[in-house]
């Protein structure tokens, strides 16, 4: 079954912050081969240091509840870093969009943020 994504919309002044890099990231992940979103999605915005660091600990915190003990990490690679997690995933978009998700705010979509997701192709 073939499907469509529509990439999430995220205000100007939204983008910086760890809820901004990870919806940027997800729309990496779905729509570009890349290996790690998130650190793509930090240069893309030019976000600060601290919404890198605070994605990437959402993203993983997110893979463990979610994949848990079932995700075969490569041992050599480094475990707190996304691009070691990405690799592993089955569906790391949906990882990252429930990561976005707990990390945005009630209001967020009325201030303009819409979120990414995946429709049946017609």
């Amino acid at each position: 079954m073939s499907r469509h994504y529509t990439p999430a919309q995220i205000p100007t002044d939204y983008a910086q912050s760890a809820a901004g890099v990870l919806w940027t990231a997800a729309n990496l992940a779905a729509t570009t081969d890349t290996r790690d979103p998130i650190a793509d999605a930090v240069r893309q915005l030019d976000a600060p240091t601290h919404s890198h660091r605070c994605a990437e600990t959402a993203a993983i915190s997110q893979a463990h509840r979610t994949a848990g003990p079932t995700v075969q990490l490569d041992p050599l690679a480094p475990p707190h870093r996304w691009a070691t997690w990405h690799e592993a995933l089955t569906d790391p978009w949906q990882v990252l969009a429930d990561a976005a998700t707990s990390h945005s705010d009630p209001g967020d979509e009325r201030e303009g943020l819409i979120p990414g997701h995946w429709t049946p192709a017609a």
